[in-house]
């Protein structure tokens, strides 16, 4: 097996001393040549998501080697340049000068010391190779992300102004601006954390947005989540924030709180957490209800990476061949979608994982479709974007798809830049271009 030479979560190696230094041990050979390299850039990484018999998308995961540093264009031209620095996972910064934005390579998750060495590097690199000198930085809201703290830090060292940029409107903002589209349009933005204007995490969101600015309309109904970000790893926190949710549960005596947590001493703190409202923290993330899910459904109870739960359920999904049922196991108020019924239906005896798996898929799919077709309804709004990590489920995007365009809708998903966090610094260049003003142009 011949593959990259970096440590998992860190940069690529591309120093010959560096490769015999630290890669001492872990493989039989190194393969090198005998001119510098200048700049290391990963493999691209694309999906193919078969929409119907007749029609297929590539949906970039990773867009680096082969991409990369062709420019991307922008609905509206700004005046002054300026620097985008995205998220903290999956992290690529852009520039942006006129109606053009040079989106990096892909940096990886700035929580590595590495990373985030490398991710200072290339901003520098960067500049320094296209000759800008940015007047202007955006970034995400969440104030503990390294790329915000950075951002500050740069605007202070080179005097300029600092745009924040909400999370689930870059991402919405990216796909929009993608398909050149100006006007108002509905987006579902699905993912696993974001800040959101409320200080909580969101992840699951319904908002009307343009370019330049978004309205919450509905969202998931939030779960509690013991530990807060320590449920993105650990999943049965998700699911007992999810079962805890269901009326007249014994936290303490349910069986199927037994199944989930099998550790005495883990499930009592984890409960007693849940009872006396202990450092919950609410989310209305997509991507924490799949780590429910997976959960409950005994698939997965620890993500040793990324998005492993819901990948699972995915495959398990498909492999399905009982008939789902036509009853909708959710409801929608006031904007809010509440899956305790789909809850009701996973915990039944005769539920196995498989059949669970497409049943979560089916109801999840049909109530963020009813979600956005309500207010397309009453906002007289016939467009709906797609983006966040969650949909790089093909499974899922292609059962919401079908449903919005049954109601007569236009859905538009991502094709150029990833539906995950390597998309936010694109979606922060097309807010920022807005907010700070310029003429519309047509690209």
């Amino acid at each position: 097996v011949m593959t990259s030479a970096n440590i998992s979560g860190e940069p690529l190696i591309h120093c010959n001393d560096d490769a015999l230094t630290h890669m001492a041990g872990i493989c039989d050979a190194i393969l090198w040549h005998d001119r510098k390299i200048v700049r290391s850039i990963d493999d691209s990484v694309l999906l193919s998501m078969q929409m119907s018999e007749t029609e297929e998308y590539i949906l970039p995961i990773r867009r680096a080697r082969g991409f990369v540093p062709s420019t991307l264009k922008l609905p509206t031209a700004v005046a002054t340049p300026g620097l985008c620095v995205g998220g903290e996972l999956k992290n690529t910064v852009a520039l942006v000068r006129d109606n053009e934005v040079i989106l990096s390579h892909h940096i990886g998750d700035l929580t590595h010391t590495k990373s985030y060495q490398y991710f200072q590097t290339v901003i520098e690199d960067l500049c320094r190779l296209h000759d800008i000198k940015p007047q202007w930085i955006a970034h995400d809201l969440h104030p503990v992300y390294m790329s915000s703290q950075y951002a500050r830090t740069l605007a202070a060292r080179w005097d300029v102004r600092l745009l924040g940029v909400q999370h689930h409107h870059a991402h919405a903002a990216a796909v929009l601006a993608e398909h050149k589209i100006t006007e108002p349009a509905l987006a579902l933005v699905c993912d696993g954390v974001g800040m959101g204007e409320d200080d909580t995490s969101w992840g699951g969101e319904l908002i009307l947005s343009n370019v330049a600015d978004f309205y919450r309309m509905g969202h998931l109904k939030p779960l509690m989540l013991p530990g807060g970000d320590s449920a993105a790893r650990d999943t049965r926190r998700c699911g007992l924030a999810w079962l805890s949710q269901l009326p007249g549960i014994d936290l303490d005596q349910s069986e199927i709180v037994k199944r989930v947590v099998t550790d005495d001493a883990s499930r009592m703190m984890l409960v007693n957490m849940l009872k006396h409202n202990v450092n919950l923290h609410p989310s209305s993330s997509a991507g924490r209800y799949f780590d429910a899910a997976a959960s409950i459904l005994g698939v997965c109870d620890f993500n040793h990476f990324e998005a492993q739960a819901p990948m699972a359920l995915e495959k398990l999904a498909r492999c399905n061949d009982r008939g789902l049922p036509s009853a909708s196991l959710y409801s929608i108020k006031h904007g809010m979608l509440d899956l305790t019924p789909l809850l009701g239906a996973l915990i039944l005896e005769d539920v196995d994982a498989v059949y669970g798996a497409d049943l979560f898929h089916q109801q999840l799919a049909r109530g963020l479709a009813e979600m956005a077709i309500i207010q397309a309804m009453q906002s007289k709004i016939d467009v709906v974007a797609l983006s966040g990590g969650v949909f790089c489920n093909s499974l899922l995007t292609q059962r919401v798809t079908e449903l919005l365009r049954r109601a007569n809708l236009q859905v538009y998903i991502h094709q150029q830049v990833p539906a995950t966090d390597g998309g936010l610094a694109y979606g922060q260049a097309a807010v920022a271009s807005a907010r700070i003003g310029g003429p519309v142009t047509c690209v």
